[in-house]
């Protein structure tokens, strides 16, 4: 009796005989890291100065986060790094511009009381003066030898009518350079009563974060001494 050949099941519906579900196995890619991604955009952002504090702590923590490929982003991580370094020196030394700004503001605000005090006046200006002057300025001008030179300046330029520095708004601006010894030195524009002078005062370091005022002169003059 022949036997007649069977016929052969098909597959379930959607599949193929022979072949494997090509989705089998398959997951996607490895899914982005949103601490890598925080890191980068806070080192982006480190002009504000905390941020760039989280763009290392976020950039350190997303390097291991992303190790071994199960996050993507270690290349935003390492990225960062360096940008938050950077960003947050460019900061550090904004912040400390403006400070020295605000100081050199207060200076110049400090002379003119200086300059105008009368016999009686002047022991409170000089105490307000020195609040913002060097210990080697103290130890080497007293006041007597400060109000002599305030005189002399007055008997040469005649008094001293205003500071016309405008500090970054228009018009005579202060001016910058460093001395021979490494001070740094402002040259800041002023009327007096006999014409236009300029008033520059040097400044040195104490300390890290303190500036003191080293010399004041007008016209080359200082009740120091000191060659300007």
């Amino acid at each position: 009796m022949t036997q007649l050949p069977t016929t052969p099941t098909p597959p379930p519906l959607g599949q193929h005989a022979g072949y494997a579900d090509p989705t089998d196995g398959f997951t996607g890619p490895a899914p982005w890291s949103a601490l890598a991604i925080s890191a980068f955009v806070c080192s982006l952002l480190g002009f504000l100065g905390v941020t760039a504090i989280l763009g290392i702590i976020l950039g350190v923590v997303g390097i291991f986060v992303t190790s071994g490929g199960k996050r993507r982003g270690m290349g935003l991580a390492i990225a960062a790094l360096p940008i938050s370094i950077i960003t947050g020196l460019v900061s550090i030394a904004l912040v400390v511009g403006i400070l020295f700004l605000g100081k050199l503001v207060a200076m110049t605000t400090a002379v003119l009381p200086v300059f105008e005090a009368n016999a009686a006046e002047r022991p409170q200006a000089m105490v307000e003066f020195r609040k913002f002057t060097s210990q080697a300025f103290d130890e080497t001008v007293t006041d007597e030898q400060f109000f002599k030179w305030v005189d002399q300046i007055e008997k040469d330029h005649g008094k001293l009518a205003k500071i016309t520095a405008n500090y970054g708004q228009g018009g005579s601006q202060p001016t910058q350079n460093t001395t021979t010894d490494g001070r740094v030195a402002w040259s800041i524009p002023a009327k007096f009563v006999n014409g236009p002078a300029t008033i520059q005062m040097i400044f040195k370091q104490e300390g890290m974060w303190e500036t003191k005022l080293d010399d004041i002169s007008v016209g080359g003059v200082s009740p120091r001494g000191s060659p300007q």
